[in-house]
């Protein structure tokens, strides 16, 4: 269960960033 939270929240980092990365590079 711990694992599983820990893996969708890192899921949840990477996609902020790539979100952040996108708006950054247009």
């Amino acid at each position: 269960m711990i694992g599983y939270r820990l893996q969708n929240s890192l899921i949840s980092r990477v996609v902020s960033l790539d979100k952040s990365n996108l708006f950054m590079f247009t």
